[in-house]
C-alpha cells in the first residue's frame, strides 16, 4: 500500500470577538481565520484489519505530547471508523513544527488532516469509489473540536458560534507572517475563565489595538469600546450596519462582527488602513488581556520585544503566539531579519524566551480539486 501525506497548517486569528457565555457553556465567538503554510506534517501507511497508531518522526518527543488514544489525530481516526465501519486501520506519523498551547490549532489541524487522509487512503486503495459527503465530514470534525471544521479546507474564513460555523472569504490576498513563540503554554480553558472574571458587564468587550496600546492589562479602561470602535470604522467609509443580528442569549453582547460580510469588509478597512510595508495595526482580539493576566510571562516577552525594536504584536487565540502580518513579504523579511540580528545579541536565557519563523498565508483547498 502506498504512503498517504498531508500538510497540517497552523492558523492565526486575525480578528477574534468573544460575545459572551452560551447557554451549553462555551463561548459564543466571531472570528477571521487565517491558515499558513507553517504546520506540522502528516503520513499515513493504511494496513488491512488493523487499528491505529501514533509515532513522532521528531526526535524527540515535545513535553506533554501525547501519543495515546487522548491525541486528536487518534481520536479522529476511531470516529472516522465509528461512523464508516470496515474502514483502513494503519499507522500515523507526524513531524510536529507547531508548538503546544500556542493559539495555533495545532492539534486540531492534525486531527482534521487525519480525516482527510483516511478519506484518500480509503480511495487510493480502493475501499471507496467517490468522496464522503463534505458535509457529513464536517459534522463529524465539528463533534470532535470546534475548529477542526476550518482545518478541512484551510485558507481565510469568517467563523462564528464556537468557532465551527465556517464561511471561506473568497476575496483574499497574500498574507506574510512573523510569528514569535514565547516559552509558554497556554490553556484556552484558563485564559476563557480569566476573561469571564474581567468582565465588568454581561457579554464581551472588545479587544485591543496593540499598534495604538503596547501592554494594556491594568484595567477595563484601558479596552476600546464597542460604540467607538463601531463609530470609527463607520466614519472610515463602510456604510453597513454593524449591529444586524439579534443576540442568541441574554448573556451575549451584539457583534460588531455580525456576518462574514462585515467582518471582510473590516479586513479590507484594516489593509487600506496602514501602508503595505507596515504591519497591519487595526486587528484585535479580545482575548489578549486575559491571556497576559493569566500568564504574566508574556508581559515579560511583549516588554523583550519592544526593547528589540519590534512594534507591538498581535496575539493568536488564546495565546501564546504573538505576530506581526504584512501585506509585502519584503518587508516582513526585513523585520524578521533585524529581529534576528537582535536577538543574536541577548544572552542565552533571553535568547531562551523565544523563538520564531516567517511564513505566508496557506491558500484555501478545496476537496474536489485535490486529484489533479
Amino acid at each position: 500500500m502506498k504512503i498517504y501525506r498531508r500538510k497540517a497548517p497552523a492558523k492565526v486569528n486575525l480578528l477574534l470577538e468573544v460575545l459572551g457565555k452560551r447557554d451549553d457553556g462555551f463561548h459564543e465567538l466571531r472570528t477571521v481565520f487565517d491558515a499558513l503554510e507553517f504546520g506540522d506534517d502528516l503520513s499515513f501507511y493504511p494496513e488491512k484489519d488493523s487499528g491505529f497508531s501514533l509515532e513522532l518522526a521528531n526526535p524527540q518527543v515535545p513535553e506533554g505530547f501525547p501519543l495515546n488514544g487522548s491525541n486528536l489525530i487518534l481520536r479522529a481516526a476511531e470516529a472516522y471508523r465509528s461512523a464508516y465501519p470496515g474502514s483502513l486501520g494503519g499507522t500515523f506519523v507526524l513531524e510536529k513544527r507547531i508548538p503546544m498551547g500556542a493559539g495555533l490549532g495545532g492539534g486540531s489541524s492534525d486531527g482534521a488532516q487525519a480525516l482527510l487522509l483516511l478519506e484518500e487512503a480509503e480511495r487510493g486503495e480502493g475501499y471507496l469509489d467517490s468522496k464522503r459527503d463534505p458535509k457529513d465530514l464536517r459534522k463529524l470534525a465539528a463533534s470532535l473540536g470546534a475548529d477542526l471544521p476550518f482545518f478541512l479546507e484551510g485558507g481565510r474564513a469568517f467563523a462564528e458560534g464556537r468557532g465551527d460555523g465556517i464561511c471561506p472569504l473568497e476575496e483574499q490576498i497574500p498574507l506574510f507572517y512573523l510569528l514569535i513563540f514565547p516559552r509558554v503554554h497556554c490553556d484556552t480553558a484558563a485564559v476563557f475563565r480569566q476573561y469571564q472574571r474581567g468582565l465588568t458587564r454581561k457579554g464581551g468587550t472588545l479587544g485591543l489595538f496593540p499598534g495604538k496600546y503596547f501592554c494594556q492589562v491594568k484595567s477595563d479602561e484601558e479596552h476600546c469600546h464597542p460604540s467607538r470602535f463601531a463609530r470609527r470604522f463607520y466614519f472610515q467609509g463602510v456604510s453597513q450596519p454593524f449591529f444586524q443580528k439579534e443576540a442568541s442569549s441574554r448573556s451575549l453582547c451584539h457583534p460588531i462582527l455580525a456576518s462574514s460580510e462585515i467582518a471582510l469588509g473590516f479586513l479590507n478597512w484594516a489593509l487600506q488602513f496602514d501602508a503595505s510595508a507596515d504591519p497591519l495595526t487595526q486587528l484585535f482580539n479580545d482575548l489578549r488581556c486575559a491571556a497576559i493576566r493569566e500568564y504574566p510571562e508574556l508581559e515579560e516577552i511583549l516588554r523583550l520585544l519592544r526593547d528589540l525594536g519590534l512594534p507591538p504584536p498581535h496575539l493568536s487565540g488564546s495565546g501564546s503566539t504573538f505576530f506581526l502580518v504584512f501585506q509585502d513579504r519584503g518587508a516582513c523579511e526585513a523585520m524578521a531579519s533585524d529581529l534576528a540580528s537582535q536577538w543574536e545579541n541577548l544572552p542565552q536565557e533571553k535568547k531562551d524566551l523565544i523563538s520564531f519563523v516567517t511564513t505566508r498565508s496557506f491558500p484555501r483547498l478545496l476537496r474536489e480539486e485535490e486529484d489533479s
